[in-house]
């Protein structure tokens, strides 16, 4: 159980970057149309769940504009990468219906992704840990509280029906 609320804590601010991963998937339009990335439906979603993180942890008014600057600088430079990403997934997909495609291009381009991917999830983990130094040990403790519940099956995640996937984490947050 210790294990789980170690854990707990760094999941749990996840829970609060989680919109970078989210807003990767707000498409403005088929897979030949750019942006990949609609921004304002990204900011009102980072907003949303600033809002509702900041309130369940009783942020002060110093700590909801620090958290509110970390998300969106992670966001302002990691979209580059996302879209990439997106762009990639959709060729991908492409690849796959096409009977050109052999095993061993759809093996490099998958490859290719993994390593996007993890360039985003390292810009994640650097904006997380900058959330945690934000916030003090009761409010640590709340969002490891909230998550493990969340994962142990404790909590109740609730849809938000425009998520596709990531949405036991914002109810977390209610």
């Amino acid at each position: 159980m210790k294990l789980t609320r170690k854990f707990g804590l760094t999941a749990g601010l996840l829970t609060l970057l989680t919109p970078l991963l989210l807003s990767g998937q707000a498409i403005a339009g088929p897979s030949n149309a750019a942006p990949l990335i609609d921004k304002e439906f990204e900011a009102a979603l980072r907003k949303f769940v600033c809002n509702r993180f900041c309130n369940r942890i009783d942020a002060t008014d110093e700590q909801r504009e620090k958290l509110s600057k970390i998300m969106t600088d992670a966001q302002e430079e990691s979209r580059p990468l996302r879209e990439d990403l997106r762009s990639g997934l959709l060729g991908l997909s492409d690849m796959m219906s096409d009977s050109k495609s052999n095993d061993e291009q759809i093996r490099a381009k998958v490859k290719e992704l993994r390593s996007l991917h993890e360039k985003v999830q390292d810009r994640r983990i650097s904006a997380l840990l900058e959330a945690r130094k934000v916030l003090n040990a009761e409010q640590r403790q709340e969002v490891n509280k909230r998550f493990a519940d969340l994962i142990t099956g404790v909590g109740k995640p609730r849809r938000l029906g425009f998520l596709m996937h990531g949405a036991q984490a914002f109810s977390s947050l209610e």
